[in-house]
């Protein structure tokens, strides 16, 4: 006679899971206190360039970011009890809508990488010359020094149709973070599942590096944005096999290789993993392609093979210039120990990853393999460069991460989020804008440039006078005065100082960008224009024994007064800025 089965009493069984959902919050919110301990405490291990932990850590208020942890704490318990059910379409307009608006917050920082100085003089030279003139000239000696990036047609053409601004930057720049976590979540639900798609997509809003530079005039970002359109175009037309499909993963590809050249080692085996996923899925073969696909990608092959061809010594150089930065064959200065990971990604989220690699080592599929190989060779180039240079693999760290936490109850899941995203976003409130704001050299040109812009002026003469600046100048010092043009609403006038000039001779091989005739002017030495701006590394520059700097120094004491004076900042890539405004009398 069997024996019936009496099932445990419901309140019994309700009392049970409560507990275990109780010790869950425990051990998170535990385990992050215990982090965010430790990153304070060993901040010094922090050696991301310009975001270290290791300067966040100077304009945190430690005791105020405990407490207000512990509140995150109790807003993540009491958001755990709620049962969240949206549709995929009504939940990917939130996380966008959530995303922009989280890069909008750091639109009124400063851009403290001296790239911007390069990327906005190309985006002027589209906007002043148009596109064509741009895919004709580049790599010539009008454009000398200025590499191709997939990012900068766009703003320069948005300059052209809506005028130049960095808040047109700042819109371009915003849409297309806010569309990664779309991408990472149609991504992540092709591969796995839609509950690890919805908590990979939070993760991405809660990285704070990726965040701080949302809104900022670089590629590094859209850069991750274009990987990830070409890695799910690729798969998607793998599972359709439409002509359409292929043109579209084409294009994508084109403008993911283009968007930084080291894009290109993210996309290399993984696009060969994902071919094998949907091959063991649907029996994809490649004689499946018609012969229409072909024709376009001979079409295509020919057009870029010409292209490149004509551009063979620009290519070659800027490869050689890519390959140097990423570490292939150079070593930049600017490495990052390892454990920077957890403290610009997130401490809990890089602890879940190292549960996937557990996961992985014991049962591999093909999946897993994908996000092990999207991450991990790229890493053999470029272990040793900025963390930024591995942006594009961060999805792939937070999938798997993602992976590993839907493994547990959904109270739990919501909890885990909550706490990551929020205290992610505490210390981006707290740490990194006070940072932006308050630790950079390059801010001062920001504040000179909106201080003129209230001013009653028309054009502005920039110059920059550094002293003894052989050993500390950046590659973009010679046309750092692009950078107060891209602030400035007025009418800029620049050239490259005899103390710049010092710098990139051409004994020294570093002379490398062209200044552009739009900011020429003949009498350049003896300005005669509304106001002038300098900037320099020492308070008293009229004192450098330059000859340009004594002629200018002549004009502005007979027909100039002081206006205004910034020095704000301790560090920086570039060299210090002293601004000084002069307005003529």
């Amino acid at each position: 006679m069997k024996r019936k089965k009496h099932p445990l009493p419901e309140k019994s069984f309700f009392k049970h899971s409560k507990k275990i959902h109780f010790l869950g919050f425990l051990l998170i919110a535990t385990v992050t206190l215990l982090a965010y301990c430790l990153l304070i405490k060993n901040s010094s291990f922090d050696q991301t360039m310009l975001y270290s932990w290791a300067w966040i850590v100077n304009y945190l208020n430690v005791k105020l970011f405990f407490v207000f942890l512990i509140l995150v704490f109790v807003i993540s318990f009491l958001v755990s009890k709620i049962d969240f059910n949206l549709k995929d379409a009504y939940f990917l307009i939130i996380i966008f809508v959530l995303s922009f608006s989280l890069s909008s917050m750091m639109w009124s920082s400063p851009d403290p990488n001296p790239d911007v100085a390069e990327f906005f003089g190309v985006a002027k030279y589209i906007e002043l010359n148009g596109l064509w003139d741009y895919v004709k000239n580049f790599g010539t000696e009008n454009l000398k020094g200025y590499r191709f990036h997939s990012l900068l047609p766009i703003i320069g053409l948005s300059f052209l149709l809506f005028g130049e601004s960095p808040f047109i930057v700042h819109i371009i720049a915003s849409i297309l973070y806010a569309f990664i976590p779309v991408l990472v979540f149609l991504l992540s639900k092709k591969l796995f599942n839609r509950k690890i798609a919805i908590i990979s997509s939070f993760f991405v809003i809660s990285m704070p590096f990726l965040l701080v530079q949302s809104s900022m005039f670089l590629v590094d970002v859209p850069t991750v944005f274009f990987v990830l359109l070409a890695l799910l175009t690729f798969y998607v037309f793998l599972h359709k096999n439409k002509v359409w499909y292929y043109f579209l993963t084409v294009i994508t590809l084109l403008f993911a290789i283009t968007s930084k050249r080291p894009a290109v080692l993210f996309l290399l085996l993984s696009f060969f993993v994902l071919f094998l996923i949907v091959k063991q899925k649907t029996g994809f073969h490649i004689k499946h392609l018609s012969i229409k696909a072909f024709i376009i990608f001979y079409v295509l092959f020919i057009i870029i093979f010409f292209f490149v061809f004509f551009k063979i010594d620009f290519f070659s150089n800027q490869i050689t210039l890519d390959i140097s930065q990423a570490n292939i064959i150079g070593k930049p200065p600017h490495y990052e120990n390892i454990l920077s990971y957890f403290f610009q990604i997130h401490p809990l989220i890089m602890l879940l990853f190292i549960v996937f690699l557990v996961f992985f080592a014991f049962k591999p599929t093909l999946s897993k393999l994908f996000l092990f190989v999207w991450i991990f060779f790229p890493y053999i180039f470029l272990y040793n460069t900025t963390i930024r240079y591995m942006l594009p693999a961060f999805p792939a760290i937070l999938i798997a991460a993602a992976f590993v936490l839907s493994k547990f109850k959904k109270p739990i899941v919501i909890f885990a989020i909550s706490v990551i995203f929020l205290s992610s976003l505490l210390s981006v409130i707290m740490g990194y804008i006070p940072l932006l704001k308050n630790e950079f050299y390059d801010n001062n040109i920001k504040l000179a440039a909106d201080y003129t812009n209230k001013l009653g002026v028309y054009d502005i003469g920039v110059y920059m006078f550094y002293k003894d600046l052989k050993y500390k100048a950046s590659p973009k010092t010679e046309i750092y005065g692009y950078v107060f043009d891209y602030y400035s609403n007025k009418r800029v006038y620049y050239d490259i100082s005899e103390s710049v000039k010092q710098v990139y001779s051409p004994e020294l091989g570093l002379n490398r960008f062209n200044v552009f005739e739009y900011y020429e002017n003949n009498d350049y030495l003896n300005p005669d224009y509304d106001a002038v701006v300098v900037f320099s590394n020492t308070q008293d520059y009229q004192t450098i024994n330059d000859s340009d700097i004594k002629q200018v120094a002549e004009t502005l004491n007979k027909s100039y007064n002081l206006n205004k004076t910034f020095s704000v900042g301790k560090s920086g890539i570039e060299e210090n800025k002293f601004a000084f405004i002069y307005i003529r009398e």
